[in-house]
């Protein structure tokens, strides 16, 4: 293990593994179901309603961030050190910017080219258009500007810079509130995220201007993503030990603490995920921590948890590879067509899951080499503990 650089949670990376699949299982869904459309083949609702079901990949990301997150910073080191936010936010940017950065700037090269393609829109289109509401916001180096200090939601043009960018954009957005919090109490936490609920609650009826405030706050959906990071933190304080422990358990189960996590948890199921619902995604979770468990105890993890170290990677690269490869893989399957349309659908489903993950993984682990791990280590030997 090198210097800096945190110890791997085999289960912790099955789990991502099972998640990225996930994710990448449902973007190549829907790039079948467009290949699908060009030869007048009928999407079949079932293969896409199991598909859909990888979406819930990202809110188990970020019960996994909660999770690690609070075993990493537990709140009685407050009281045995101090509490550095600049070795904090550095550690986290380290792991989280690179990439990001990387992909944001591949993402506007492909928006400025002007490329005619079916996944963008030309973004000179909504740039010559200085009379549209929030028209400076569609500017596109405003758009990778905002992309590059993790506030490009403000930005329309955010699913052009990034795709997928929103769910890293909430993960920051946790990491911080995790940080202002963690000196509280928990009830002070709960507190939080039951007001920042009713806000998100509201900004879905009160406002019909897409460039409002709060309705850039309801799109971005942070309510929902701290759910499932707290998620993460409950289930590791539950089954931890210690001084931590028992000062959870403790403040979980006062009576206040207990109705406004009811409220909350009225809250979830009232508002929409950014996609899908939150009984959906928990029954994800579930299922993806009794396979994690299974692959572990038989010993035949080691693939799934090799995608999980590189999670975050194939997260970005996958969504490359189905812009790059649609048109040449809808043009090779054309010999697929007298399929019935489930033996269709699920053919070009998984041959561009797989080949997004083949092509992606080689280019992850030197990422990860070459990229990633120099930067973390870096950082992690500057600031002292790993994270």
């Amino acid at each position: 293990m090198a210097s800096g650089i945190p110890k791997r949670i085999d289960l912790l990376d099955t789990l991502r593994g099972i998640a990225i699949i996930g994710v990448v299982l449902i973007h190549s869904k829907n790039f079948a179901v467009m290949g699908m459309t060009r030869f007048g083949v009928p999407e079949v609702e079932y293969l896409s309603s199991i598909s859909d079901f990888g979406m819930y990949g990202v809110e188990l990301f970020f019960a996994i961030s909660g999770y690690l997150i609070s075993m990493l910073y537990p709140r009685s080191a407050v009281r045995a050190e101090p509490w550095s936010l600049k070795s904090y936010f550095a550690r986290r940017f380290a792991r989280i910017w690179p990439l990001w950065a990387l992909f944001a700037t591949l993402g506007f090269a492909v928006g400025i080219s002007k490329f005619e393609n079916d996944f963008y829109t030309p973004w000179d289109a909504v740039f010559g258009d200085t009379s549209s509401p929030g028209a400076f916001f569609h500017n596109p180096a405003i758009g990778l500007l905002l992309s590059l200090l993790f506030l490009g939601f403000l930005s329309p043009l955010l699913w052009g810079v990034v795709p997928g960018g929103w769910s890293i954009q909430n993960e920051m957005a946790n990491y911080a509130i995790y940080a202002a919090l963690r000196r509280r109490s928990l009830r002070v936490f709960i507190v939080a995220l039951f007001c920042l609920g009713v806000l998100q609650s509201l900004s879905y009826f009160i406002t019909g201007d897409p460039y409002s405030p709060l309705e850039v706050f309801g799109r971005l959906n942070v309510f929902s993503s701290l759910c499932f990071f707290f998620l993460g933190m409950c289930v590791q304080m539950l089954l931890g030990e210690g001084e931590d422990v028992i000062e959870f358990r403790q403040e979980l189960t006062q009576k206040t603490n207990l109705a406004l996590l009811f409220g909350i948890a009225v809250l979830i199921v009232v508002n929409p995920l950014t996609f899908g619902n939150a009984l959906g995604a928990l029954g994800f979770i579930v299922a993806a921590l009794m396979i994690s468990f299974l692959l572990n105890a038989l010993g035949i993890s080691s693939l799934v948890s090799l995608l999980g170290r590189v999670s975050y990677f194939l997260y970005f690269s996958h969504f490359a590879v189905l812009y790059v490869c649609a048109h040449v893989v809808w043009e090779f399957s054309r010999f697929a067509t007298g399929l019935p349309p489930i033996g269709y659908q699920a053919f070009l489903t998984i041959f561009f899951a797989v080949l997004s993950i083949c092509l992606s993984v080689p280019l992850a682990i030197l990422s990860w080499r070459y990229i990633e791990r120099p930067i973390i280590s870096l950082v992690g030997n500057k600031f002292g503990k790993s994270a």
